[in-house]
């Protein structure tokens, strides 16, 4: 599968990612996407046609084995609907304590830059300070602060596609 656009959400783990990818996904779907095929529970993958182009979507981004089987899953996706270019693939990369998890799911992303024949990501939306890192702590108090992160972030994730 031949991928023209690669957009990272990065961040800390339970920084909202998830969230803000698939928030994405439906704003594409209110903007009259046509739904390709989607895996709907969490790990979340999805294929739409949006505006004329093919965008794909992958929401877990804490395991590079895991990172592997959505990407996989997606490119079945893909060849079920004899797609075999994307305009844009959005997808998540966490910032693990564990610095050799992160660099592994880098380099997994990495190579599938490579095989596009890039270098960097077109995009990167950085989640820091988020919100949603203290949800737990004082999740009343914090709930519509997490809303409106999650659906700014998402407006502006939707922007860079």
């Amino acid at each position: 599968m031949k991928i023209k656009g690669f957009i990272a959400v990065k961040g800390k783990t339970d920084t909202g990612k998830s969230h803000i990818i698939i928030r994405c996904f439906l704003k594409t779907l209110k903007q009259k996407a046509i739904l390709i095929e989607h895996k709907f529970i969490y790990p979340f993958v999805a294929l739409v046609e949006w505006q004329g182009k093919y965008l794909g979507f992958i929401s877990r981004g804490d395991n590079v084995r895991k990172c592997e089987e959505d990407y996989q899953r997606l490119e079945d996706m893909a060849k079920e609907h004899h797609t075999s270019v994307l305009d844009s693939c959005v997808f998540a990369i966490t910032e693990k304590r564990k610095i050799k998890t992160t660099e592994e799911i880098e380099k997994f992303w990495k190579e599938k830059l490579k095989e596009n024949g890039k270098e960097e990501y077109d995009e990167i939306l950085e989640l820091d300070n988020s919100p949603v890192d203290n949800i737990r702590k004082n999740r009343e108090k914090i709930k519509s602060n997490v809303k409106s992160y999650i659906e700014d972030k998402s407006e502006e994730l939707l922007k860079l596609i």
